[in-house]
């Protein structure tokens, strides 16, 4: 992978928009590789602030996760973990309409690529104070990720992301009881 070419492709006039467009209103195959495409170029950090606004982006990215095909929802979950990546990215990903709800269910039903990407942007999402409160409230969080580190996937991954991601929610006061008390947790 050339960074400079991600750069440049980013940077040509309508390529993200296009990519958008496909990602929102192309065939199921479409949205697969507008998501991947979005995906490898948010792997450049210059590229992250700028997908991420681009206009319908993030919930084009969101509607992929909760109602793609497994793949889709695979590619949708490397993109939004590559853009949370980014600081400044981390509020506007947690507050699009859906995607938390999304991350949650692709931990806990989705395959193992899946599963370990969502458990990653979650853990991303979390070293935002705002939303480890946000995540840690959204309605079997806790349970999935507990439930991935305990149970894990094919690799380790999965369990390392789930780690990483209860660190993080941990890092916050507010969550460490009920973190504690999630069944499993401690076990």
């Amino acid at each position: 992978v050339d960074a400079n070419n991600q750069v440049a492709i980013a940077k040509e006039e309508g390529v993200l928009a296009a990519l958008v467009a496909l990602l929102r209103d192309g065939s199921m195959v479409g949205k697969e590789k507008a998501a991947g495409a979005l995906q490898h170029l948010a792997t450049n950090a210059e590229n992250r602030v700028s997908i991420s606004k681009e206009e319908g982006a993030l919930a084009a990215l969101v509607a992929l996760l909760r109602d793609g095909s497994m793949v889709g929802k695979e590619k949708a979950a490397s993109a939004l973990l590559c853009l949370a990546n980014n600081t400044d990215n981390e509020v506007p990903i947690a507050k699009q309409e859906g995607a938390l709800a999304a991350l949650v269910a692709l931990v806990r039903d989705g395959s193992a690529v899946g599963r370990e990407r969502a458990a990653g942007t979650l853990q991303n999402l979390a070293n935002n104070a705002d939303n480890q409160v946000a995540i840690a409230k959204e309605e079997g969080a806790l349970a999935a990720l507990v439930a991935l580190l305990r149970d894990g996937t094919s690799t380790m991954a999965g369990k390392e992301k789930a780690a990483s991601a209860l660190l993080n929610l941990a890092n916050n006061t507010y969550n460490e009881v009920p973190i504690a008390e999630e069944e499993g947790a401690l076990a």
